[in-house]
């Protein structure tokens, strides 16, 4: 059997495709295509990769799965509109954190990779540097 696997972001995808990939070794018995649809961070865009995911579905004769993790309310809302069934990474947690934690999230595209220990950044950027010498 074949299923076709989306890992769609307003980002690169790279942590969303990681978290899915996790998740897709327990089905061994199942062969995936696999598809990263990176920096999806407008309706029109969201639009493009439903149609992807519709064709997609069509195609396996069984609805593609979709990890998803955008930021944007309206462009995320496009994307469950197709026929795909969605693991929204954001949907899932921050509701649940928000209420954990007794605040509201304040998001933006690409937070995730920030640079917040500004030292802990460039040793890291120096990392390869010294691995060369």
């Amino acid at each position: 059997m074949q299923r076709t696997v989306f890992f769609i972001s307003d980002g690169t995808a790279i942590t969303t495709e990681t978290l899915g990939h996790t998740l897709l070794t327990q089905f061994p018995a199942i062969v995936f295509h696999q598809e990263r649809v990176p920096f999806i961070d407008t309706p029109a865009k969201a639009e493009e990769a439903v149609e992807r995911i519709n064709e997609a579905s069509a195609k396996d004769g069984a609805p593609a799965i979709v990890f998803l993790s955008i930021i944007d309310d309206q462009t995320r809302a496009v994307l469950y509109r197709g026929d795909g069934i969605i693991l929204d990474l954001f949907a899932d947690f921050m509701d649940t954190l928000e209420r954990a934690l007794g605040t509201g999230r304040k998001s933006s595209i690409g937070q995730a990779h920030g640079v917040a220990n500004t030292k802990r950044y460039h040793d890291r950027i120096e990392a390869p540097n010294f691995a060369l010498a």
